[in-house]
């Protein structure tokens, strides 16, 4: 496996508001810095990772709020509450500069590695909050995929064992806290790309993490890092 095989997204990273829509948010400034606005961590994960595995990426910085990149264009919370009451227009010039091209961007990547005769790795980064709705959420570190899917699933059973000795005590779970297969950016590229041309995970991880001290939080990103290294590498060697 080369590492041209493996691509990194995150689609969450940031709480930016376009300038053009910063109206739209003037009541709304506590709001985005919350885990409804973007996913906490998210974007300094992907830079560990990115850095480490030398692998192409795509990052948005843009908030969520404004419009989902990891929801379809069906979806009913692909528009918050704060951009869901714009006119059709408005909406539609959203999907036009801040939805498309970035999913177009992605969906090309793959089409580019296809190409060359062997499947993608895609890994869309997320976080996600301890608490929802005042319940603490127990999972340290989710992988989601399709358990249809047989690729994916050994990929991630590969993984978790390499987390296991990264992270004793850690709880590494499958399809959690949420379903691989729910509406998202790697299921929508698993309806246009055959498992021997794609594989698609979500990386999440616990955002408690990332309010770790400076130092313990890096050395949990790197960490995490060479655990993919390791399962990159040992699929690498495989004939």
């Amino acid at each position: 496996m080369t590492r041209q095989r493996i691509m990194l997204t995150c689609e969450h990273g940031g709480n930016r508001i376009p300038p053009e829509y910063r109206k739209l948010f003037f009541f709304h400034k506590s709001l985005l810095h919350s885990h409804k606005a973007f996913d906490k961590g998210a974007r300094e994960l992907f830079r560990t990772l990115s850095k480490k595995l030398k692998a192409m990426g795509f990052l948005s910085t843009t908030t969520r709020l404004l419009v989902d990149l990891n929801r379809s264009p069906e979806s009913r919370s692909l528009f918050s509450f704060i951009t869901r009451s714009l006119d059709e227009k408005e909406r539609m010039s959203i999907l036009l500069y801040h939805y498309t091209p970035y999913r177009k961007e992605v969906s090309q990547a793959v089409k580019r590695c296809s190409r060359k005769g062997f499947p993608l790795i895609h890994i869309s980064i997320h976080t996600f909050a301890p608490l929802l709705k005042r319940k603490k959420r127990e999972t340290d570190i989710g992988l989601l995929f399709d358990p249809s899917r047989k690729s994916e699933r050994k990929f991630c059973l590969h993984l978790r064992k390499a987390m296991k000795i990264r992270f004793p005590g850690r709880l590494i779970r499958f399809n959690s806290p949420y379903k691989g297969t729910s509406d998202g950016l790697t299921s929508s590229l698993r309806c246009m790309f055959s498992e021997g041309r794609y594989l698609g995970i979500e990386l999440e991880v616990n955002q408690k993490f990332a309010r770790m001290k400076k130092h313990r939080w890096q050395s949990f990103r790197e960490n995490l890092a060479i655990c993919f290294e390791e399962v990159f590498q040992k699929a690498k060697r495989k004939p």
